[in-house]
């Protein structure tokens, strides 16, 4: 979506340069991070220049990195040829520039004018535009933002942290980053209700996924411990299936990504087939099962005692331990006391 919207393959109809795309895009970011932040679709302008004391109009922003991102975006459309000469100087710029940005995402059909704010039309579509601006917002100082923002999570705002997690990390800032949102992640996990737990917790596992240095194993042990056996609230069933799901590719993707990488990281296989045996509901076991046998061989050999070989990235296996495992289940004409110890016919 990106280049084919700035670059003007989308909505070609709508006559606007590229430097001018870019900039209400960014814009309409902000705009969604401040519905992110309150867990709505529809925002008013006001929302992103909140005061930290709404009875004091004296008082400091209340997300001053908000206003942040939003100024360098603003800035950054102000040194274009188009624009030049121009400052950004005020808050009463900001404002301006905010207002005909989200005129102009009306026209790109990016967002639905209501009067003094906007309504984006989806909420994928909402966290899209809000992971756009995330790095920038989160490298401004605004870890504040999301931990307000985490005390009670939408979907969309998860959405938006996992998908600002895919942007390619090569710079010590950009993993410094990762490893912070899912700190964050686990810190707001205390005190939430059950489907908001699940939520977060595998989020916190599919943002972890894309570091180089990930916690894979640790962090899908906590969604372990979190995960209710029985609970009769429809949200919850959902949350799991959903959750079951993602924990399988996260899974498999830690296997390829530490093939690429040379990260030697041990899916952890282990702790979702713990899930299939405490939940209660069937819908969410068959899930699972079939999530673990997507893993294949790495499952069998994780499940039946295998040991992590780190230098060849899989799970090595003795086959004396499979034998002890398996024989007393099979039927062999091999004598008693050839068979490994612990096995009898």
């Amino acid at each position: 979506m990106d280049p084919g919207l700035e670059d003007g393959y989308f909505h070609r109809d709508v006559p606007f340069s590229k430097p001018l795309r870019q900039a209400t895009v960014a814009q309409l970011g902000v705009l969604a991070c401040a519905g992110l932040l309150n867990d709505t679709l529809e925002v008013r302008f006001d929302q992103v220049f909140a005061r930290d004391d709404p009875v004091d109009p004296s008082s400091g922003p209340r997300h001053p990195a908000l206003l942040a991102v939003l100024q360098q975006a603003v800035e950054r459309m102000y040194r274009t040829t188009e624009f030049l000469g121009r400052r950004a100087n005020g808050e009463h710029v900001l404002r301006r520039e905010l207002r005909l940005a989200a005129s102009r995402g009306v026209r790109l059909r990016l967002a639905e004018s209501r009067g003094q704010g906007v309504r984006f039309p989806h909420s994928i579509l909402q966290a899209y535009l809000a992971s756009r601006v995330l790095p920038t917002l989160l490298d401004s100082g605004g870890y504040s933002f999301v931990k307000d923002a985490l005390r009670s999570p939408s979907r969309e705002l998860l959405a938006a942290l996992v998908m600002e997690s895919r942007v390619l990390r090569r710079t010590p800032a950009a993993h410094d980053r990762g490893r912070r949102v899912v700190d964050a992640l686990r810190a707001a996990l205390v005190g939430q209700g059950a489907a908001r737990g699940i939520d977060i917790a595998i989020a916190a596992l599919e943002v972890d996924s894309a570091d180089d240095h990930r916690r894979h194993g640790e962090l899908a042990r906590m969604l372990e411990q979190h995960w209710p056996a029985e609970n009769e609230d429809r949200t919850v069933e959902e949350a799991k299936l959903k959750a079951v799901g993602r924990f399988g590719e996260v899974a498999r993707n830690v296997v390829n990504l530490g093939r690429q990488d040379g990260a030697a990281d041990e899916p952890a296989y282990a702790p979702l087939y713990a899930i299939a045996c405490k939940d209660l509901w069937y819908p969410v076991r068959l899930a699972a099962a079939q999530e673990l046998g997507r893993g294949r061989d790495d499952v069998f050999v994780q499940l039946a005692g295998g040991v992590w070989d780190a230098s060849h990235k899989r799970f090595a296996l003795d086959a004396r331990d499979l034998v002890v495992r398996l024989g007393p289940f099979l039927e062999t004409d091999v004598p008693e006391a050839d068979l490994p110890r612990g096995v009898g016919t």
